[in-house]
């Protein structure tokens, strides 16, 4: 059994891994189950991950608000800050990374309700 706390809006494709005490394995079926509204505020997806110029970040949220999108370096430093709209249900956000310097960074939010969400990507 699996709970999934974060599904996104859209098709949520689930299989499960079943081993014995042995170490042998087997895997379930595939199963879809499809989400019609927006249950959490969270990333959806950023990609490509790594990136060497245009990063695209998809949030999902439960609600429209105005919020600060920030990217940090490994150094906690802020490198890029930017405001962005957030309506309910998902929207994509491109950031041109191109002149960052090679590395991992941390895109961060807050949500509505003032919880912070946060991501990793590599710039190449």
């Amino acid at each position: 059994d699996f709970n999934d706390y974060s599904p996104i809006q859209g098709n949520n494709y689930y299989r499960l891994k079943m081993m014995d005490i042995d170490g042998a394995f087997t895997y379930s079926n595939v199963i879809n189950i499809p989400v019609n509204g927006v249950l959490v505020n969270g990333f959806v997806n950023m990609y490509p991950n790594p990136t060497s110029d245009i990063l695209n970040i998809q949030l999902q949220s439960t609600g429209s608000y105005t919020t600060v999108l920030d990217i940090k370096n490994i150094l906690g430093q802020v490198i890029s800050s930017t405001e962005i709209s957030v309506q309910k249900g998902v929207v994509e956000i491109p950031i041109n990374v191109t002149n960052f310097a090679n590395g991992t960074y941390i895109v961060l939010f807050a949500d509505s309700s003032g919880k912070l969400h946060q991501k990793k990507f590599v710039k190449q």
